[in-house]
């Protein structure tokens, strides 16, 4: 059947993270360490670092909360976690370093000459979160629209002169991360970046939602 959007073998490659992920690292583009490991560096855990909890399958930030997130202080730690979620809810679960900091989402579509255009980047802000809650876009902030997560997670568009350098370094990462997972048609890459400036991709979507109400189909409007 006839279907638009990436090819089969990008959608293989791409619906599992922590493989996505390994194709990214090997290209050296920046994306957070995880659990099962997808770098050859053996994890630090001095401070108890938090690591993230996510499917290495399920889009749509299925069973992800805000206990989603917690400190780690070694490798068993870290695999009984995940371990504990698998025996749980079923399927394949990971551990991924957990970055604080802010949110980015970057699209592509296809342009008339075969190439791929940006759209506007687009920043998930957690403004009205209070200090002690957990700032990330979890099942509530996308699905539950009477959840405070929903309401909350604003998206802007608007940025100062002082981000025009980071948002051309994430739409530069992005392009590398696309060409290395050799997409060419539409597709939205997630990226968070830390208090020292540093981008780090999250998750690369050939298949993004586009429904009309969604963060694609909202950036490709603007």
């Amino acid at each position: 059947l006839p279907y638009t959007g990436a090819n089969s073998q990008v959608l293989f490659l791409t619906t599992d993270k922590l493989l996505t992920k390994r194709v990214l690292g090997a290209q050296g583009i920046p994306t957070p360490d995880s659990f099962p490991r997808t770098s050859s560096i053996e994890p630090s855990f001095e401070g108890s670092p938090r690591y993230l909890r996510k499917s290495v399958h399920e889009d749509a930030s299925i069973g992800i909360d805000e206990h989603s997130v917690v400190a780690i202080d070694s490798v068993g730690m870290l695999e009984q976690w995940v371990l504990d979620k698998e025996r749980a809810d079923g399927g394949e679960w990971f551990a991924e370093r957990y970055i604080d900091g802010r949110e980015f989402n970057v699209g592509f579509v296809s342009g008339q000459d075969g190439g791929l255009r940006a759209l506007p980047t687009a920043e998930i802000r957690f403004d009205a979160f209070p200090p002690e809650k957990l700032r990330i876009v979890d099942y509530r902030a996308k699905w539950d629209v009477e959840s405070f997560e929903y309401e909350h997670t604003d998206v802007h568009f608007d940025f100062p002169a002082s981000d025009r350098e980071l948002l051309t370094t994430l739409e530069a990462l992005s392009l590398q991360a696309v060409a290395a997972c050799g997409i060419k048609s539409y597709c939205r890459l997630d990226f968070r970046v830390d208090s020292a400036g540093q981008p780090w991709i999250l998750e690369l979507n050939a298949n993004p939602c586009i429904a009309p109400d969604a963060g694609y189909a909202i950036a490709a409007a603007h």
